[in-house]
């Protein structure tokens, strides 16, 4: 966990330093908007690892679809986001989802690895860059995991061949989105 969130740090400051414009106030459009975006990343609202589409037929408001893979199978999660500042440099948002949010995945074992499915709560950041078009999306996600899931952890637990690991109760995410339409 904490090389993950040292990863996280690093690149966002670097895509800050890479993106600093002084004159940015200056350069930016009125209150551009994003209604269409596909994005790249990492986390639960990606697939686990893969692409997220993205479309705000309100400029508060927009629902998303995501697949990717989840080193056991095919993950998906679709769902709804509420921008919070939709237009600013940083625009902190709310997520709600449904689709894979566990997985046990047990090295050279694979008649365990099995994903389950459930509701994801979240929100996050998006840092958009100078155009506000493209941007980076960090999230924080907790996962209602299925009782499903804690039974057959529990039961890898108990199992003294099998060496586990602790079971974090959120998840990060990180994705680079790209714009597709705009609003005028």
């Amino acid at each position: 966990m904490k090389k993950y969130f040292t990863v996280v740090l690093i690149l966002a400051t670097l895509a800050a330093n890479a993106q600093y414009d002084p004159d940015y106030k200056k350069n930016q459009p009125e209150a551009s908007n994003s209604p269409f975006n596909i994005g790249l990343g990492i986390g639960l609202d990606y697939g686990t690892f893969g692409a997220k589409a993205s479309g705000f037929p309100v400029k508060n408001f927009g629902v998303f679809a995501a697949v990717g893979y989840n080193l056991v199978n095919v993950g998906y999660n679709f769902g709804g986001i509420g921008r919070i500042l939709p237009g600013k440099k940083i625009c902190p948002y709310l997520t709600a989802m449904y689709g894979n949010n566990a997985v046990i995945k047990v090295i050279d074992a694979n008649q365990y690895d099995k994903s389950y499915n459930g509701p994801t709560f979240g929100g996050g950041i998006e840092l958009h860059f100078r155009s506000n078009q493209n941007f980076m999306n960090f999230g924080l996600l907790v996962p209602l995991r299925s009782e499903e899931f804690y039974d057959d952890w529990d039961a890898l637990r108990a199992n003294p061949a099998i060496e586990t690991s602790e079971l974090l109760p959120v998840g990060l995410s990180i994705g680079y989105h790209f714009t597709i339409a705009s609003q005028d």
